[in-house]
């Protein structure tokens, strides 16, 4: 009764997580590029193919941080015209209020309000064409920084 047990097999998921946490126990939290060409090797993993995933790997989190930047700065620019709407606001309010003759407060309060209303959905639901946009520009930015640190 010496039942032959098959070895575990595991998904793509939990190998990320085993590689992940081995590397914590390891105490180093990256690995060079030798290093992971030679362990796809040993998995028999193309190196061609390995090669195209870095390069899609890098893509990928050069767009992650590239949004992350795109929305800290419009989140920043949206508090600050926030502070302002409510300073301004509540400065003409005080002066409808002791000034009288009518209510008139409203109508700036709607004017400056219709923009910080723009202003949030920039910052908290960007479209994916700002997105592509702040990506266009952080390249061009870095093209232009490239070529001031060759010249």
């Amino acid at each position: 009764m010496n039942e032959r047990t098959t070895p575990p097999r595991y998904t793509t998921e939990e190998v990320n997580r085993i590689i992940r946490r081995a590397l914590k126990l390891d105490a180093s939290e990256s690995i060079s590029h030798d290093e992971l060409l030679e362990t796809a090797g040993e998995l028999g993993i193309d190196p061609a193919r390995l090669e195209v995933a870095i390069a899609q790997e890098a893509a990928t989190m050069e767009t992650e941080r590239v949004r992350a930047t795109y929305l800290k700065r419009a989140r920043t620019a949206f508090k600050a015209s926030l502070y302002g709407f409510i300073v301004l606001n509540t400065f003409l309010f005080a002066i409808d209020c002791t000034t009288g003759g009518g209510w008139w407060f409203q109508w700036p309060l709607l004017g400056t309000g219709l923009p910080l209303a723009l202003g949030l959905g920039k910052a908290y639901f960007p479209s994916d064409a700002q997105i592509e946009h702040a990506q266009r520009r952080s390249a061009r930015h870095k093209k232009r920084m490239a070529h001031r640190r060759h010249a």
